[in-house]
């Protein structure tokens, strides 16, 4: 899938008039042509790495981190306007973690997400596990956000409450259900580097003021699983510069994907969340 493909998939999920959708497309294919890589199609922001699970072969590696933590929501909003000042849209934004419902500013985050309009399309992910507090429910309440619910054994039995409640606030979800996950396996060098075979490498994540070429890639990284990772840094950085780094970001086999199998077929089909003891 193209930029441009990517961009229009998001584009046509969101629930707006055929004419502002055409008017996004319009506008994302001038720019794709004209200015390419001066806008993101999909980018996923850690705004905790705390959870409530322990799940086995997490591709973002949140058991085996030295130390969990939320990221205070105002160094969220700070790197979010950074970024946004370097781009001109963000076609797909995702919050994401660890668990998001977790985090004490959560309400916070959506405010300022929602009332931003370079943000074309927002989610929100979620185990399933927790039923949100009254101030989230109300932020999220007939909102633009989609909360997209992971289907774990361990939350089957909560996920009837939770939707529950989502319909009652009239809250926008998707349940995905029947996944399997990928083990991605362990860092060791592979004999080959997985980037274009992977999936996932169009999964752009931020993590503090930092972007890489997927989440489990920040991660590693962040915890010297591997040595390195080619990333961003979006401090002190031109346009120009910024956006030759996103180009060779999602162009250029990332050395993060010689230690990684990915979502390709070297990597098994496993259970989607299965608890280990922590």
């Amino acid at each position: 899938m193209n930029r441009f493909d990517e961009i229009k998939h998001y584009v046509l999920k969101e629930n707006v008039s055929t004419l502002k959708r055409y008017f996004w497309l319009y506008k994302a294919f001038f720019r794709n042509v004209f200015l390419p890589h001066s806008h993101i199609p999909y980018l996923e922001v850690f705004v905790t790495t705390q959870c409530n699970l322990n799940c086995d072969k997490c591709s973002n590696l949140i058991p085996y981190l030295s130390k969990q933590h939320h990221l205070s929501a105002d160094e969220v909003i700070k790197n979010l306007e950074s970024i946004l000042q370097l781009t001109k849209y963000i076609y797909r934004l995702k919050l994401h973690g660890g668990e998001v419902f977790l985090h004490p500013e959560l309400p916070k985050l959506i405010n300022y997400v929602l009332s931003n309009k370079k943000l074309i399309s927002i989610r929100l992910t979620t185990n399933g596990t927790l039923i949100p507090n009254e101030l989230i429910l109300n932020e999220l309440a007939g909102s633009r956000i989609v909360v997209q619910i992971s289907d774990y054994e361990i939350a089957s039995e909560k996920i009837s409450k939770l939707l529950e409640k989502f319909n009652e606030y009239n809250i926008k979800y998707v349940y995905l259900r029947n996944r399997n996950w990928r083990d991605m396996g362990d860092f060791s060098t592979r004999e080959s580097n997985r980037f274009f075979e992977c999936s996932i490498k169009r999964c752009t994540s931020m993590y503090k003021d930092e972007i890489f070429v997927c989440s489990r890639a920040a991660m590693a990284f962040k915890e010297n699983k591997i040595s390195d990772s080619y990333h961003i840094n979006i401090s002190n950085i031109s346009r120009i510069e910024f956006r030759n780094s996103i180009k060779k970001l999602s162009t250029i086999a990332n050395e993060a994907c010689m230690h990684c199998d990915g979502d390709t077929k070297f990597a098994k089909s496993i259970p989607a969340g299965k608890q280990v003891p922590r």
